[in-house]
């Protein structure tokens, strides 16, 4: 009995281990947790961890590089951010056979949020072990052996540049390039001298292009030309055998010089470039901005590459698998009026200098101009390293923007600071008296008035209307240095402007005595300044001794703020004082007839000496409303009231009087 019991346990026990056993194979060893762990290592990057999940068929068929590789590829071309796998379903097909289905979400810094389902196959080993029967087709569900992935970038249409009324400054047009077919020449000396004459090319630049290809049936490019120059050359250039056209997409400047102080050119980016802002995706042969608002603007104007990503297998056939699609660059309004803009250069045309001309209350940027200038179309066309020395090198500087970054010393039109102080101070008041004998002596320095002239007794007024510069040197010493230089401060003279062309800051040099203080006040010693500097001086008296801010973007944040520099009692003393300068002083020259115009004259010595001097006028109209606050400088350009004061009148009397009426 005992032992039929015994037996009977003993049959028991085994029947269970049976079942245990069987359930172990079936339930225990879990596919899941294989693919768990595949999920951690690849979020993790931990590739070496994913090799040790595959089956040993897979593992002798791939190594650790290959797999490696295969991901890092495709996770290169995506410029992944990171991945989310989710979704997780597992299936048993039979005992030893599981497959596992998933989604991954691929955060793409080129291509946003990109979602794939992929299919995982298992199959155990030694009834213990799930492993992965890894394939190309995990690192993306189409890719097989031998498969590569490519990404090519596409180009966002660059943002364009509009003046105030929506006349374009800086556009996306067409190019022409010129070029020939070495097949079709029937005469290559003539045809030579005809491309010589007529696209003012040498004759070593043809021969080269002549040349440039063994295939002579290739069409090689000789110079690019604008549409206008097109249009104009086309006639003779068409019947001439060999020559050939085509167009291309190109930057156009419609108003060329008259504007391109304010546009600037564009230009092929630098390695440097390249290599400091990597992750704004430049590469070589992109195009960038280099000066005024195409540089500053660069980042809105360029807008968003797009980009297309391929797959392509070993015979060439390719697959489109992602697509974002490029974005135009915001365009930008300017504040600039272009038919103002044309009448300054009209009477800037032959003059060295700049003008600025600026809305007083708001600070608009009404018209910007320096000249000598130069053609933005050209950079757009090619710029050989020849043409650049040119321009780079030429002694009238065309390429610089006198009207914000050219620094010179501003003369009597800085004596408006200087007498915004006095009478502010109340250390003098329109009616005071001064006697003037010609000279002012200060520790063995002398101050004159302009041509030795000798005004005897005047008030401060006369003062300001004559620019008597001895007067204005006795003030200075009255003010003192502190009181001077608050005023400097309150003007905000020597403060970094926030202006989005590259602009230098004034300056009044250093102050050390009593000799400098005067010669700073009269607007020589070291005072340097710019012309748009002093458009916003005397915007200041202008709208009613309120700060300016010059801004040349409609609607920017750099409006200009409600704060009081000086009070409204010195406001109007020097607005009377500075119609009275137009009316019976320095700047008669700028009268214009039914139109009350204030303003102030100067004549800047150069390095101390007397032979060379720059001109200045400073003015706004009209005087109970103002519209415009004007600043017109000629470098070495004579006196102020006898050639800088016309061409304020010349600019101005059109649209005055013409509103008017």
């Amino acid at each position: 009995m005992f032992k039929r019991k015994r037996l009977l346990f003993l049959s028991l026990i085994i029947i269970i281990l049976l079942i245990a056993s069987v359930l172990y194979v079936l339930f225990v060893p879990d596919p899941v947790k294989t693919v768990e762990n595949y999920k951690v290592a690849l979020e993790d990057e931990n590739y070496e961890k994913i090799y040790e999940l595959l089956s040993e068929e897979k593992q002798e068929e791939f190594d650790v590089t290959e797999i490696q590789n295969s991901y890092e590829k495709f996770y290169s071309e995506l410029n992944l951010k990171s991945i989310n796998i989710s979704n997780l379903i597992i299936e048993r097909e039979n005992l030893f056979n599981a497959k596992a289905e998933f989604k991954i979400q691929f955060t793409s810094v080129d291509f946003n949020e990109q979602e794939y389902e992929f299919t995982m196959n298992l199959q155990r080993e030694n009834l213990i072990n799930w492993k992965i029967n890894w394939d190309y087709n995990l690192v993306h569900p189409t890719m097989k052996k031998d498969d590569k992935f490519i990404k090519e970038r596409i180009l966002a249409e660059r943002g364009e540049i509009y003046d105030q009324s929506n006349n374009l400054i800086a556009k996306n047009g067409e190019i022409v390039v010129v070029g020939l077919q070495p097949s079709k020449i029937k005469e290559e000396k003539e045809f030579i001298n005809k491309m010589k004459k007529l696209l003012n090319l040498d004759e070593n630049t043809v021969r080269k292009s002549i040349e440039r290809y063994n295939n002579k049936d290739w069409f090689s490019a000789l110079k690019n030309i604008t549409i206008k120059e097109y249009e104009e050359l086309e006639s003779q250039l068409r019947p001439i055998p060999g020559v050939f056209f085509r167009k291309k997409e190109a930057r156009v400047y419609p108003y060329g010089e008259l504007t391109a102080h304010l546009t600037g050119y564009i230009g092929e980016v630098s390695e440097e470039w390249i290599n400091n802002n990597s992750s704004l995706d430049y590469r070589s042969g992109d195009i960038i901005g280099q000066s005024a608002l195409e540089r500053s603007y660069e980042r809105t104007l360029r807008g968003k590459v797009g980009y297309v990503l391929y797959k392509e297998d070993n015979e060439g056939n390719k697959i489109k698998l992602m697509t974002k699609e490029a974005k135009k660059g915001k365009d930008i309004k300017t504040t600039i009026d272009i038919e103002l803009q044309k009448l300054v250069s009209e009477e800037m045309e032959d003059k060295k200098g700049a003008v600025v001309i600026l809305e007083p209350v708001s600070g608009k940027v009404l018209a910007m101009y320096s000249n000598p200038s130069y053609d933005p179309n050209q950079f757009s066309l090619g710029v050989s390293t020849e043409k650049w020395n040119i321009l780079k090198n030429d002694d009238n500087l065309p390429m610089l923007n006198r009207a914000n970054q050219g620094l010179y010393p501003p003369g009597s039109t800085f004596k408006i600071i200087t007498a915004a102080a006095a009478l502010n101070e109340n250390i003098v008041n329109t009616n005071t008296k001064f006697v003037d004998d010609g000279e002012f002596r200060i520790r063995g320095n002398v101050v004159r008035n302009y041509q030795n002239e000798v005004f005897e007794e005047h008030n401060f007024k006369d003062a300001l209307t004559h620019s008597i510069n001895t007067t204005f040197a006795k003030v200075a010493l009255e003010l003192k240095k502190d009181i001077f230089l608050d005023y400097i401060d309150k003007f905000s003279f020597e403060e970094k402007k926030d202006f989005p062309l590259d602009s230098k800051n004034s300056s009044v040099g250093m102050i050390n005595d009593e000799v400098s203080l005067a010669w700073s006040a009269l607007g020589q010693g070291e005072v340097l300044t710019t012309p748009i500097e002093m458009s916003r001086i005397i915007a200041i008296i202008a709208n009613g001794g309120y700060e300016v801010k010059p801004h040349i973007i409609q609607n920017s944040n750099n409006e200009s703020e409600n704060k009081e520099i000086i009070s409204q009692k010195t406001v109007s003393e020097l607005k009377e004082m500075l119609v009275n300068v137009v009316e019976s002083g320095t700047a008669k020259n700028a009268k214009i007839e039914g139109v009350q115009i204030a303003g102030k004259t100067g004549t800047a010595e150069i390095d101390n000496k007397k032979e060379e001097t720059h001109a200045w006028f400073i003015g706004f109209t009209p005087v109970k409303k103002p519209q415009y606050a004007v600043s017109v400088f000629l470098e070495k350009g004579g006196v102020g009231g006898k050639d800088a004061a016309p061409i304020f009148k010349d600019i101005l009397k059109e649209k005055l009087i013409n509103k008017n009426n």
